[in-house]
């Protein structure tokens, strides 16, 4: 998606801190084991950070003039505007659209007291007002469906791959043990 007046991003700043903290140290104690001769520490730690980016430091949710982009952790699905209806965020962000319900593995749940008074998280409230928006400008009220309409789901190579090689790591890490 091109950066424009109307694109807004959204990244956890919690998520954001959590997966710059585990992917560091979790790097920073792979070099310290590999130089240490303890390899298998070091392909475990390499592990662990690589899971702490996928998870925790790449998730994020995009909104500009064509639609809505949530960035999980292994696929991007792609919302046009058309065919979001409503979007609710009690138990995470949840995108409601014509074609089923998508949720966005960037946004948390609210916690404690603000889930308790279902309090919006700060990323529904931006779908809901850029929805708005869009309406506001835009007729959506179309009754027939194209695929121009039709949510976009991709799955990112980038983290099947390094998922893989976790998994392929840790398998071989379990097998040499």
């Amino acid at each position: 998606m091109g950066e424009s007046q109307w694109t807004q991003v959204y990244r956890s700043s919690f998520a954001r801190v959590v997966g710059a903290a585990v992917t560091v140290l979790g790097a920073g104690g792979a070099v310290a084991m590999a130089y240490d001769g303890q390899p298998r520490l070091s392909a475990g730690l390499l592990a662990v950070a690589a899971t702490a980016w996928l998870a925790f430091w790449r998730p994020h949710l995009v909104l500009d003039e064509r639609g809505v982009l949530l960035r999980n952790v292994f696929r991007s699905v792609h919302l046009p505007w058309s065919c979001v209806l409503e979007a609710h965020s009690r138990y995470g962000l949840r995108v409601e659209t014509r074609y089923g319900d998508f949720n966005a593995w960037a946004v948390p749940a609210p916690m404690g007291r603000a889930r308790a008074a279902a309090e919006e998280t700060e990323a529904a409230v931006m779908v809901r007002q850029r929805l708005e928006r869009v309406r506001a400008h835009t007729d959506l009220t179309r009754t027939e469906s194209n695929d121009a309409d039709r949510p976009v789901v991709q799955w990112d190579q980038l983290a099947v791959v390094t998922a893989g090689v976790v998994v392929v790591a840790m398998l071989g890490l379990l097998a040499l043990g």
